[in-house]
């Protein structure tokens, strides 16, 4: 640690949840509402869903002032820390956030968004959490945390030099996002031109194709997950998951190999598919056999393709899209085209060979973002402990 940096607790830096909407608020009174998935470390997200007073959920209450932080305080373990900025001081924020207000001639608002950025202090964070299925950290524990902090002269010398070096950093990261999202505009268009005009044709319903188990009772099987970009995945494999997996796995259902798996809240989204893996999954989840003469990579390409998933959307039933569920009577009504079994092989043939080509690149540039986050986060540990002298070092 430098010698010219201190540990200080939050609470003599800031100030914690200094505004919220009341409960008088007119019920029309619209606004974009922020939710803890609406952001990523250092990052809110521009699309997000937009509410009157009277529909938004109950944890739309918080309210921000530009170069106000705001720090999840739920799911510690996603991170979700970012400062607002002008164009998002009109939005609400949930609940599950703290939202912190530098004190004036005391803390400078991007120094204390980069302290609480760095490696040091979201460790702490999360460890300081409490709960196991959904871990969350309390408002005047989240107070007292520790964090590094200088002079203000300091504390603007450092930002200054963040700001420089991670803008080279997110530049770099957003061009990444960006050959990323046209490769999935690319694989959807690949997937839709080959199966568009069979659904011109004579097409099935799904209950004639497969039929709902609930075979529970098999704790010692892998765990599966199902995700909107790859299907049902043993869950060990990612790095991405934080969902808890609970201690007692008896209600959770058996999946063999072909067995199409649905995640009910997340189907409207693409979170579903014919599994490869045998093991287990969530009993939220929706779990059927193929009972027909159907080839499993073609149900699972037609399953997953943008022709079906606004049809999942439509058959949704919620209040808002976070509870909006699919349910198996709705889903099983679909209809979906069955040709010969020599054209579903062929087609899935062919289909796989372009994307997994496309993967393939999809891949390479998630290793690459993930190289520069870490470096990004990395250097903004070093700057603001002090292991890293900004007055010595040179912009890059």
């Amino acid at each position: 640690m430098s010698p010219h940096s201190v540990m200080r607790p939050l609470w003599s830096l800031c100030s914690m949840n200094d505004e919220a909407l009341r409960e008088s608020t007119p019920a029309d009174k619209l606004f974009d509402y922020v939710d803890i998935g609406d952001v990523t470390t250092g990052r809110i997200s521009e699309d997000v869903e937009s509410y009157s007073f009277g529909e938004a959920p109950s944890r739309a209450r918080r309210l921000a002032n530009p170069g106000d932080v705001i720090v999840s305080t739920v799911r510690t373990y996603l991170r979700a820390i970012a400062q607002v900025t002008e164009m998002e001081a009109d939005r609400v924020f949930s609940t599950g956030f703290a939202v912190l207000r530098p004190i004036d001639g005391v803390t400078e608002p991007r120094f204390l968004a980069y302290a609480l950025s760095s490696e040091q202090v979201m460790d702490e964070i999360v460890a300081t959490s409490v709960g196991v299925g959904y871990p969350a950290i309390a408002g005047t524990a989240l107070h007292r945390i520790k964090v590094p902090s200088h002079n203000l002269q300091t504390q603007r010398a450092i930002a200054d030099y963040l700001d420089h070096e991670t803008a080279g950093i997110d530049v770099m990261i957003g061009k990444l996002d960006q050959l990323a999202d046209a490769l999935k505009v690319r694989r959807r268009v690949v997937i839709q031109s080959a199966l568009g005009s069979l659904f011109d044709g004579e097409l099935v319903p799904l209950w004639k194709i497969l039929f709902p188990v609930k075979d529970q009772n098999h704790p010692g099987e892998e765990i599966l997950s199902v995700y909107r970009d790859h299907g049902v995945i043993p869950k060990s494999s990612r790095d991405d998951n934080f969902n808890r997996t609970p201690s007692d796995l008896s209600a959770y259902q058996l999946v063999r190999p072909t067995d199409v798996v649905i995640n009910k809240m997340k189907a409207w989204q693409g979170s579903l598919g014919v599994s490869p893996h045998r093991g287990i999954v969530s009993p939220d989840y929706q779990v059927a056999r193929i009972t027909a003469e159907v080839e499993p990579n073609f149900l699972h390409l037609v399953l997953r393709s943008p022709l079906m998933i606004p049809q999942y959307r439509a058959r949704s039933i919620g209040v808002r899209p976070a509870q909006w569920r699919l349910y198996w009577d709705d889903f099983a009504d679909l209809r979906i085209p069955l040709p010969p079994a020599e054209v579903q092989r062929r087609i899935t043939e062919e289909l796989h060979e372009v994307t997994s080509n496309i993967d393939t690149m999809q891949i390479k540039l998630a290793e690459l973002k993930a190289l520069l986050t870490e470096r990004r986060q990395a250097l903004i540990t070093e700057v603001v402990t002090g292991r890293k002298d900004v007055a010595c070092a040179q912009p890059s």
